[in-house]
């Protein structure tokens, strides 16, 4: 009767003898439906990650500069690029580095990455809006502060390089300052994916 019912044969899952046959079962069932895997069975092997080019800017001796009545933070700077392949790093010269955003939109760029994602919907959806209008600019402006001649082997390295994936990076040696700690947590080093909002691409 119960054959009439289907076009095949019928996949079942037997039950065992005694009280447990249910509680048993359930695993099977659970797999059957795509909760879990099959008992038995090993999930597949995950394929390794993209080779990733690195272009690293590093900053050392961090301080405050007040520029035409802005604050911005200002360091001694040189930009590596590490191949993807692991092959020797291009290395620039070093260079005064002035932060091209200040506090707000540095603010607005860490709650769009750290916070936003807790909240994405209702009255932060503009506010969202906006930090992703801006950040072609704010891409613009970070791109030409490291574009300086003493960048220019790493840079050029970096943006001729083959990789899949490409990715910026600033590292702060905080150790180097001179300058009084300040009083609020640090930050930890940010890693950005290049996307096509990175110049070049």
């Amino acid at each position: 009767m119960v054959k009439g019912l289907f076009s095949g044969e019928p996949v079942a899952i037997k039950l065992t003898d005694g009280p447990d046959a249910i509680q048993n079962a359930l695993p099977q069932v659970r797999a059957a439906l795509g909760y879990a895997l099959p008992i038995g069975t090993t999930p597949d092997d995950e394929p390794p990650p993209s080779p990733i080019a690195d272009l690293v800017l590093e900053l050392t001796d961090p301080g405050i500069a007040d520029i035409n009545g802005a604050r911005r933070a200002t360091a001694t700077a040189r930009l590596v690029y590490l191949p993807a392949d692991n092959s020797r790093a291009v290395e620039g010269g070093r260079y005064t580095f002035t932060a091209p955003l200040g506090p707000i939109e540095a603010g607005e760029l860490a709650w769009y990455l750290e916070r936003y994602i807790n909240w994405p919907s209702g009255y932060f959806e503009e506010r969202a809006s906006r930090v992703v209008e801006a950040l072609p600019l704010w891409g613009r402006r970070l791109y030409d502060s490291v574009n300086a001649a003493a960048s220019k082997n790493p840079l050029d390295a970096w943006r001729r390089s083959l990789a899949t994936d490409r990715r910026f990076t600033i590292k702060v040696d905080k150790n180097s300052s001179t300058a009084p700690r300040p009083k609020n947590k640090t930050k930890p080093m940010r890693r950005l994916r290049c996307s096509s909002l990175c110049p070049g691409n």
